[in-house]
């Protein structure tokens, strides 16, 4: 009789379950592992007598086997934006190793403009990078703008105060027809 022993190499990353299950076997029996994530965390692969990540695994037993089974913390990143926009994630997801620096990129529709970020991301720089230490959630706020259009007759100009043309809702615009 041989002996299979497994062992997860993460701290409540998870367990690792045998079938036929016992740990004690004759030689030549067919070990199916199967690494079991706890929430948080992903299976990250095998080590020792077992190599790669395919899971589960299948460990034929010829001689006494040890095998690792190492679990990697993972949270979730979840944006919310407002109306008026979308927001890109690179690397593309939403569940994250942990560490995992990600990049933001607010994009507003036709007609808004990005404002700022909220949540768990300040400010108003776009793009922006998050490193994910734990689970996250981002809000994307956008502002409808509209455009003010001046057609001068001839023999006269038109300012606008401030320029530009193109506001966001409530703005005051002054505006100065010269001769």
């Amino acid at each position: 009789r041989a002996r299979v022993h497994a062992e997860p190499r993460a701290r409540a990353g998870g367990e690792v379950e045998l079938d036929p299950p016992g740990g004690r076997y004759h030689l030549g029996t067919p070990v199916r592992l199967t690494a079991v994530p706890a929430p948080g965390h992903r299976f990250g692969g095998w080590s020792g007598d077992l190599a790669g990540a395919a899971n589960p695994a299948t460990l034929v037993v010829d001689a006494d086997r040890s095998v690792g089974a190492s679990f990697v913390a993972a949270y979730s990143l979840s944006v919310a934006p407002t109306s008026g926009g979308a927001v890109a994630l690179d690397p593309p997801g939403g569940r994250y190793d942990a560490g995992t620096a990600v990049r933001l990129t607010a994009v507003p529709a036709p007609r808004y403009r990005f404002v700022g970020w909220g949540g768990d991301l300040d400010g108003a720089q776009n793009p922006a990078t998050l490193v994910v230490d734990a689970d996250k959630s981002v809000g994307a706020m956008f502002a409808p703008e509209f455009s003010v259009t001046v057609l001068p007759a001839p023999g006269g100009s038109v300012a606008l105060q401030p320029p530009g043309g193109v506001y966001t809702p409530g703005t005051m615009v002054r505006v100065t027809a010269t001769p």
